[in-house]
């Protein structure tokens, strides 16, 4: 029996086109349209009740022009976004990058060429107070990664970031910490926001004030990590230890401290976030939240499936566990904390 694929090749389309003339859900030209359905016909392609409704479409994922210039730079983004798009695979459907400028001016012209649904991450709150509203009102399906909006209709696939962070918190202060600092990245991100709630809760529940100066905010990245060593070690009293909002973040701080001759864990603990394959490589070994990435692209991916095969859904949340995993950076400090 030939296939939604097999057509495609021989109309010289993407299985994608094919299946949109099959459904109508998206138009296409008149001559694209005769060239699968001579196909279908040359091939007695029969189309059968039991397909999934969504084979053969074409899903957008939505993404930063910054962020997805590297995506392989950023672990948590390519893996999340290889494993989306292995799901989709299953159902015989496509993939395209939908590329997001700083602000969004236009919005109807992101969405000029209609796809099946969309997979967003790596974007602002300012970004996403325009695209959000709009995929509403339009009843398009939708899911967002990496994103806690508690308003009851918003369509995600997140961790608790605010708990993972409390948690993270409060066991560097069980650990006889007091100076605690918060290292995080864009500070225009939902979830950083979200971070230092629960990092702020927890110095709160040790009856800890809260000095602003330990928050620290720049970007998701080693670099930034390595620079923002030097602006942590001027504070006083200085920290001895951090929780940081990634584990790159933590990798490129590790770094720094080394180059300045500071033992660690001794002189200095961190906690990271994220659990990438680096956390278990770095010396010492990385305490770090562990996010399902990988499992958050999956289940991202059968959200949308679910969305796009019933449009009247709304609220579509998924919320995965993120436990902390305690390796070499954490330690009960000692007498020896002065600053090289």
């Amino acid at each position: 029996m030939a296939t939604i694929r097999d057509v495609a090749k021989r109309a010289g389309v993407s299985p994608s086109t094919v299946s949109r003339i099959l459904t109508g859900v998206v138009p296409v030209s008149e001559e694209t349209r005769t060239k699968v359905l001579s196909a279908l016909s040359e091939l007695n392609y029969v189309v059968t009740t039991h397909q999934p409704p969504v084979a053969g479409l074409c899903v957008g994922i939505i993404l930063p022009k910054n962020s997805a210039q590297n995506i392989s730079g950023h672990p948590a983004f390519y893996s999340a976004t290889t494993t989306f798009v292995a799901e989709m695979e299953k159902h015989q459907i496509e993939n395209t990058l939908v590329l997001l400028d700083d602000h969004v001016q236009d919005i109807e012209a992101v969405f000029a060429n209609r796809l099946g649904g969309y997979f967003i991450l790596g974007t602002s709150e300012e970004q996403e107070d325009v695209l959000l509203p709009f995929l509403k009102s339009k009843k398009i399906p939708y899911i967002i990664l990496n994103r806690w909006i508690d308003d009851g209709v918003t369509n995600f696939v997140n961790v608790d970031d605010t708990m993972a962070a409390f948690n993270a918190t409060r066991y560097l202060l069980q650990l006889e910490h007091r100076q605690v600092a918060f290292i995080g990245g864009n500070r225009n991100f939902r979830n950083s926001k979200l971070r230092i709630q629960g990092y702020v809760s927890a110095l709160g529940e040790a009856g800890l004030p809260v000095n602003q100066a330990c928050i620290l905010q720049g970007e998701y990245s080693e670099e930034y990590g390595y620079r923002v060593a030097d602006e942590l070690l001027r504070l006083e009293p200085r920290p001895t230890c951090a929780l940081c909002s990634s584990d790159m973040i933590a990798v490129g701080l590790q770094r720094r401290l080394r180059e300045l001759g500071f033992k660690l864990p001794q002189d200095f603990a961190m906690v990271g976030w994220g659990d990438f394959m680096i956390a278990s490589y770095v010396r010492p070994t990385l305490s770090t939240i562990k996010v399902p990435n990988a499992e958050m692209g999956t289940q991202a991916a059968q959200a949308l499936l679910n969305l796009m095969k019933n449009p009247s859904v709304v609220g579509m949340q998924v919320l995965m566990d993120a436990p902390l995993v305690v390796r070499e950076s954490t330690f009960v400090p000692g007498t020896k904390l002065t600053a090289k």
